[in-house]
């Protein structure tokens, strides 16, 4: 069957339109899942468009242990609060408390990044957000 070049990327986040302050019919969101491995390690993910964020929260693929803890970050600037996951169970969802104003706004070629420390289990974060400009 032939593609529909019409509808290419339609149900993706690449064609959404940008919304402005004031824009009066809406905007589609847009979500981003950073897969946070075991371990500790941050992961990073270098934004295409600008990309304003509304809400964020956290799916544990395990259970938390001693000093685990997420933030989320513009480049080195923190966007969240710092999560503290040591206390949460495998399954568990954990929702940031605080977005910064001044961060939320990741601009197109920054970097958004799930800053982790300890030794815990995989994590996976969610972002939620709308195309800004």
């Amino acid at each position: 069957m032939p593609q529909n070049r019409k509808l290419q990327n339609l149900l993706n986040g690449a064609n959404t339109k940008v919304m402005d302050d004031g824009d009066n019919i809406g905007m589609i969101p847009v979500m981003f899942q950073l897969s946070m491995p075991a371990g500790g390690a941050d992961v990073t993910l270098t934004m295409e468009r600008k990309f304003c964020i509304a809400d964020a929260w956290v799916v544990m693929a395990g259970a938390g242990t001693g000093s685990d803890t997420i933030q989320l970050k513009n480049g080195s600037d923190a966007i969240t609060d710092l999560l503290d996951v040591s206390g949460k169970g495998d399954k568990d969802i954990a929702r940031f408390g605080e977005i910064d104003d001044a961060y939320m706004e990741v601009a197109a070629g920054g970097t958004l990044v799930g800053d982790a420390s300890g030794a815990g289990p995989a994590m996976l974060v969610y972002v939620l957000g709308w195309m800004c400009d």
